[in-house]
């Protein structure tokens, strides 16, 4: 690949630009949760499940474990899964 003028290679930059990125997905408020619904509740109240799934308000939707809350819902014996 041939140099173009004015235009720098840096992969470096490139990285530093990602991490960057990434760091503000994970950080912003913008992707926090701010609300949780539950519907179709029967045998258990609404702040059980929340606090059984582990997930709580302020948690970066990126970084929320979903397999892991659904695991650990489908393992109780009131779950209809």
């Amino acid at each position: 690949m041939e140099n173009q003028p004015g235009r720098l290679h840096r992969p470096g930059s490139l990285i530093a630009a990602h991490c960057s990125r990434l760091l503000f997905f994970l950080q912003t408020s913008l992707f926090r949760l701010q609300e949780i619904d539950i519907k179709g509740l029967h045998a258990i109240k609404e702040d059980e499940i929340i606090t059984l799934s582990g997930i709580g308000l302020g948690a970066n939707i990126f970084q929320v474990d979903r397999s892991a809350a659904k695991s650990k819902f489908c393992s109780m014996p009131w779950s209809p899964m």
